[in-house]
Protein backbone atom coordinates (compact mmCIF):
# COMPACT_ATOMS: atom_id res chain seq x y z
CA UNK A 1 0.00 0.00 0.00
CA UNK A 2 1.22 3.47 -1.00
CA UNK A 3 1.39 6.02 1.02
CA UNK A 4 -0.53 8.43 -1.72
CA UNK A 5 -3.36 5.78 -1.45
CA UNK A 6 -5.59 8.33 0.89
CA UNK A 7 -5.55 10.65 -2.09
CA UNK A 8 -6.28 8.51 -4.92
CA UNK A 9 -10.65 9.00 -5.00
CA UNK A 10 -12.63 5.93 -4.89
CA UNK A 11 -16.23 7.91 -5.45
CA UNK A 12 -15.56 10.04 -9.00
CA UNK A 13 -17.77 9.98 -11.46
CA UNK A 14 -17.50 8.55 -15.18
CA UNK A 15 -15.83 11.31 -16.79
CA UNK A 16 -13.07 12.30 -13.80
CA UNK A 17 -12.37 8.02 -13.63
CA UNK A 18 -11.32 8.52 -17.23
CA UNK A 19 -9.45 11.75 -16.61
CA UNK A 20 -7.16 10.43 -13.98
CA UNK A 21 -6.76 6.99 -16.02
CA UNK A 22 -5.64 9.32 -19.19
CA UNK A 23 -3.12 11.48 -16.85
CA UNK A 24 -2.05 7.67 -15.68
CA UNK A 25 -2.80 9.11 -12.49
CA UNK A 26 -2.46 4.83 -11.27
CA UNK A 27 1.62 5.17 -11.66
CA UNK A 28 1.96 9.17 -9.92
CA UNK A 29 4.42 9.19 -7.45
CA UNK A 30 4.17 13.10 -6.43
CA UNK A 31 1.71 14.19 -4.02
CA UNK A 32 1.56 17.61 -5.35
CA UNK A 33 0.70 16.60 -8.78
CA UNK A 34 -1.78 13.60 -7.86
CA UNK A 35 -3.91 16.15 -5.70
CA UNK A 36 -4.15 18.62 -8.86
CA UNK A 37 -4.85 15.63 -10.81
CA UNK A 38 -7.80 14.76 -8.47
CA UNK A 39 -9.00 18.14 -8.10
CA UNK A 40 -9.43 18.42 -11.85
CA UNK A 41 -11.05 14.95 -12.06
CA UNK A 42 -13.51 16.54 -9.53
CA UNK A 43 -14.13 19.57 -11.02
CA UNK A 44 -15.02 17.65 -14.39
CA UNK A 45 -17.72 15.55 -12.84
CA UNK A 46 -18.89 18.90 -11.30
CA UNK A 47 -19.19 20.19 -14.54
CA UNK A 48 -20.94 16.97 -16.00
CA UNK A 49 -23.27 17.97 -13.29
CA UNK A 50 -24.06 21.55 -13.99
CA UNK A 51 -24.45 20.40 -17.58
CA UNK A 52 -27.13 17.61 -17.47
CA UNK A 53 -29.07 21.10 -14.78
CA UNK A 54 -28.48 23.30 -17.32
CA UNK A 55 -29.90 20.41 -19.92
CA UNK A 56 -32.77 19.89 -18.08
CA UNK A 57 -31.56 16.55 -17.53
CA UNK A 58 -31.84 16.72 -13.88
CA UNK A 59 -34.87 19.08 -12.41
CA UNK A 60 -33.41 20.30 -9.41
CA UNK A 61 -30.04 21.11 -7.39
CA UNK A 62 -31.06 20.12 -3.71
CA UNK A 63 -33.57 18.26 -2.10
CA UNK A 64 -34.30 18.79 1.72
CA UNK A 65 -36.98 16.97 3.41
CA UNK A 66 -38.94 18.98 6.01
CA UNK A 67 -41.31 17.45 8.50
CA UNK A 68 -42.30 15.02 5.87
CA UNK A 69 -42.52 16.79 3.27
CA UNK A 70 -40.33 17.24 0.17
CA UNK A 71 -38.69 21.30 -0.38
CA UNK A 72 -36.74 21.44 -4.03
CA UNK A 73 -34.98 24.47 -3.95
CA UNK A 74 -33.97 25.58 -7.91
CA UNK A 75 -31.36 26.82 -8.47
CA UNK A 76 -30.96 29.68 -11.20
CA UNK A 77 -27.23 30.58 -11.10
CA UNK A 78 -25.95 27.68 -11.96
CA UNK A 79 -24.79 29.19 -15.49
CA UNK A 80 -22.63 31.67 -13.40
CA UNK A 81 -21.66 28.76 -11.21
CA UNK A 82 -20.71 26.27 -14.46
CA UNK A 83 -18.20 29.43 -15.63
CA UNK A 84 -16.49 29.67 -12.56
CA UNK A 85 -16.20 26.23 -12.47
CA UNK A 86 -14.59 25.91 -16.01
CA UNK A 87 -12.37 28.67 -14.57
CA UNK A 88 -11.00 26.77 -11.76
CA UNK A 89 -10.35 23.94 -14.10
CA UNK A 90 -8.45 26.17 -16.37
CA UNK A 91 -6.36 26.76 -13.18
CA UNK A 92 -5.96 23.65 -12.15
CA UNK A 93 -4.77 21.94 -15.30
CA UNK A 94 -2.16 25.11 -15.79
CA UNK A 95 -1.12 23.87 -12.40
CA UNK A 96 -1.05 20.25 -13.42
CA UNK A 97 0.74 21.54 -16.32
CA UNK A 98 3.18 23.28 -14.42
CA UNK A 99 4.51 20.44 -11.91
CA UNK A 100 6.74 18.34 -13.91
CA UNK A 101 6.25 14.43 -12.82
CA UNK A 102 9.21 14.47 -10.93
CA UNK A 103 7.63 16.98 -8.66
CA UNK A 104 9.68 19.52 -9.60
CA UNK A 105 8.57 23.53 -10.84
CA UNK A 106 10.39 24.56 -13.46
CA UNK A 107 11.64 27.77 -13.26
CA UNK A 108 12.35 30.41 -16.03
CA UNK A 109 15.62 31.69 -16.34
CA UNK A 110 15.73 35.36 -15.80
CA UNK A 111 15.80 37.38 -18.60
CA UNK A 112 19.28 39.26 -18.61
CA UNK A 113 19.18 43.20 -18.09
CA UNK A 114 18.93 44.82 -21.53
CA UNK A 115 19.57 48.47 -21.22
CA UNK A 116 17.00 50.68 -23.76
CA UNK A 117 17.32 54.14 -24.50
CA UNK A 118 14.79 56.09 -22.42
CA UNK A 119 14.75 53.48 -19.90
CA UNK A 120 14.59 55.48 -16.47
CA UNK A 121 16.04 52.01 -14.80
CA UNK A 122 18.60 51.67 -16.88
CA UNK A 123 19.63 55.58 -16.57
CA UNK A 124 19.07 55.59 -12.51
CA UNK A 125 21.44 51.70 -12.81
CA UNK A 126 24.13 53.90 -15.01
CA UNK A 127 23.85 56.85 -12.51
CA UNK A 128 24.15 54.20 -9.61
CA UNK A 129 27.17 52.74 -11.01
CA UNK A 130 29.06 56.26 -11.92
CA UNK A 131 28.44 57.46 -8.31
CA UNK A 132 29.56 54.22 -6.47
CA UNK A 133 32.01 52.35 -8.56
CA UNK A 134 29.88 50.09 -10.31
CA UNK A 135 28.55 48.17 -7.04
CA UNK A 136 24.99 48.83 -7.46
Amino acid sequence: MSNLDGLRPTDLGSRGQAFLEAMNAETEDNPSRLVLLVEAARLLDTLDRYNKIINGEVDDFLEIEMDGGLVVIKVDKIVTERRLTAGTLRQVLNGIASVEPSGRVPVAEPEPQVDRPGDKLAELRQRAERRWGGAS
